[in-house]
């Protein structure tokens, strides 16, 4: 019901909005519009700086405020920049002080009333529905790439959620897939001393290649640092805490990219990403 509740006025709230934001630019024109001023000129000029401010406002709020801040504060700081610009507007036209008072209060209450992402939705995105009340998800981070969750069910089992589906598990069956990849990565070749993991991920399938003692330099080429830095030390038992492991580096890119720039030459390459999608 309440999943219900929130899509119907999320639906109901995207066409008023659509319509303010096509609304914006003409009454911004309105407003520094002035009888002698050229029209060509006044539009370029309005047109220049919202596009700076578009640009501006889209790195800030994906680099800087949407990962260091999270969605929850990055929008009620957009909210309330917004509703002090309205009320910069009340304090010009010196309207009565319980009208200022009355939409500073509206302003604050709106900002307010936008709460954190629930952790369930980052985990399981649309089937958010099919999965209530069957696992606790135990963290819930926005990171600069993707937002990330671990989950445990009753029974124990920790799952590692990416882009709102199960990219790793504790289950026994994951647990012989994961850590299959790393021993076949390190079992096949004769001298396995350099070995590169794309993906993080749970930590399973790195911390299979880090346990071979013929490995003496493995590499990790991660693209979100939450994973890493925090997933991982979720499934420490698992993982044999392979991310604080001294012989182990990560490196935080996109795994093409580190390929074709790096120098460094490795003796075996290994991707820990599943290559099935699937709901528990």
């Amino acid at each position: 019901t309440r999943l219900r509740t929130v899509t119907g006025v999320q639906t109901c709230a995207l066409p008023i909005c659509a319509m303010l934001w096509g609304a914006s630019f003409p009454l911004a024109l309105a407003a520094v519009a002035s009888g002698d001023d050229d029209p060509a000129r006044l539009v370029g000029g309005v047109y220049a700086a919202n596009t700076l401010g578009a640009i501006v406002g889209a790195l800030g709020a994906s680099v800087i405020m949407g990962s260091g801040f999270g969605s929850q504060h990055t929008m009620q700081l957009l909210v309330g920049i917004a509703g002090l610009s309205g009320l910069l507007l009340l304090w010009r036209e010196k309207v009565s002080t319980v009208t200022f008072a009355g939409a500073t209060l509206i302003a604050a209450l709106m900002a307010l009333g936008i709460h954190q992402i629930p952790g369930i939705f980052v985990a399981y995105g649309r089937y958010t529905a099919t999965q209530l009340n069957t696992s606790n998800v135990i963290y819930m981070g926005e990171g600069w790439n993707a937002s990330v969750a671990v989950s445990e069910r009753e029974n124990g089992v920790r799952n590692y959620h990416n882009a709102g589906k199960v990219q790793a598990s504790s289950e026994p069956q994951d647990m012989r897939l994961q850590r299959m990849l790393g021993h076949i990565t390190t079992l096949v070749p004769k001298n396995p001393n350099k070995v590169l993991v794309i993906g993080c991920g749970a930590g399973v399938t790195a911390g299979a290649v880090s346990v071979d003692p013929m490995v003496k330099d493995q590499t990790i080429a991660e693209i979100e640092p939450l994973v890493p830095r925090v997933v991982s030390t979720h499934f420490g038992e698992h993982n044999f805490n392979v991310v604080s492991n001294p012989k182990v580096k990560v490196h935080l890119d996109d795994a093409r990219h580190y390929l074709l720039t790096t120098d460094r030459k490795s003796t075996r390459l290994n991707s820990s990403h599943r290559t099935e999608s699937r709901m528990p």
